[in-house]
């Protein structure tokens, strides 16, 4: 029996809850929720798939009358600067519904999950960091988050990757972060870096081919609804699409299934290893796009293999954070690795 949810902030008809669980309702208005990214507005599709990527999370509900018009999530990890240990508090899928915008309640759901959050991390001696990743023409959360004291802490890129032919399954893949490959991942970070304190943790695959050449990532597969598409080649997408079945076999804006990779491992000289181990997990999930998400700011951005996994011309992602707790929070320039858990 699932647990109740508990209520923490009330004002008149307006109240907010918190469940470690998602309530149908939640469910419900994430997935009837249009996010606008830089081009595209969309919906999220599989929603109870995409919430099952969080660690600790806490499912927040902004109520009227009873109804779910708003929704927030916040995810518990253990973040690591260093030698220092930090509490780790992502933030993700702040969605106000169509019919309430104009009123504030962005403001108010961002304003009381602060104060919970301080109340959370209250009791504990180590820093506590909270942040979300926002994307770069989503200029309305940014106005939110940082009129309640969030400030940009880094950046990340993705870009979108397309297969036309149809790709192909390799071998020798291993659906497991392999020592090998954590061993890569802690030799391209700076030691200073912020990152997460135990990287294994969600779906990882690597594909090591021999003699030095592996590549590894964090993967999941999304699927969204995209309402708008911009541009001629937007324009054409929406009036033939429909009309054209082989096409939405590749391609339905109504369906858009795309594997969603983050944390990518890659020796230097591994582009055809990393490029194999891309076509396997689009074979895999039956579809012809990737999008790869990493830090400009590590030395995979700069190192000479693994181009598939460099994003130099793709969107950017802005990190917005805010320290609590912290008697001296890292420095500006602290190099930032942490992956966009909701994206």
């Amino acid at each position: 029996m699932s647990e109740a949810p508990t209520q923490f902030w009330a004002q008149g008809a307006l109240s907010l809850t918190h469940a470690r669980q998602p309530e149908d309702d939640f469910v419900e208005r994430v997935a009837s929720t249009w996010f606008r990214a830089n081009g595209p507005s969309y919906r999220r599709v599989n929603v109870r798939e995409q919430l099952a990527r969080f660690e600790q999370p806490l499912f927040i509900c902004l109520r009227d009358a009873g109804k779910v018009i708003g929704t927030y999530l916040i995810d518990r990890q253990q973040l690591q600067c260093g030698d220092t240990r930090i509490h780790g508090i992502y933030r993700g899928l702040l969605g106000i519904s169509r019919d309430a915008l104009g009123r504030g309640l962005g403001q108010i759901v961002v304003r009381e999950t602060n104060a919970l959050i301080a109340s959370l991390t209250r009791d504990s001696s180590k820093p506590a960091l909270s942040y979300g990743c926002i994307d770069a023409g989503n200029t309305s959360a940014q106005r939110i988050l940082k009129a309640q004291g969030m400030r940009e802490i880094g950046r990340l890129t993705t870009r979108l990757v397309y297969r036309q032919r149809k790709p192909r399954p390799a071998s020798h893949v291993v659906y497991k972060l392999t020592a090998p490959a954590l061993a890569r991942w802690h030799e391209q970070l700076p030691e200073d870096a912020l990152r997460v304190a135990d990287p294994s943790f969600g779906n990882w695959v690597s594909l090591d081919a021999g003699s030095g050449r592996l590549a590894a990532c964090r993967y999941q597969l999304t699927e969204l609804c995209l309402e708008t598409l911009t541009g001629v080649s937007g324009f054409v997408v929406e009036k033939l699409m429909p009309w054209f079945p082989p096409g939405q076999r590749r391609f339905n804006p109504r369906r858009f299934r795309y594997i969603s990779i983050s944390d990518p491992i890659a020796t230097p000289g591994s582009d055809a290893v990393a490029n194999r181990l891309v076509a396997h997990l689009m074979h895999s999930h039956n579809t012809h796009f990737a999008a790869i998400t990493s830090s400009p700011r590590t030395s995979l951005a700069e190192m000479p293999g693994a181009n598939v996994f460099r994003a130099p011309k793709g969107k950017a992602i802005r990190i917005l954070g805010q320290y609590v707790n912290a008697v001296a929070p890292p420095p500006e320039h602290t190099p930032i690795y942490l992956h966009a858990r909701d994206l």
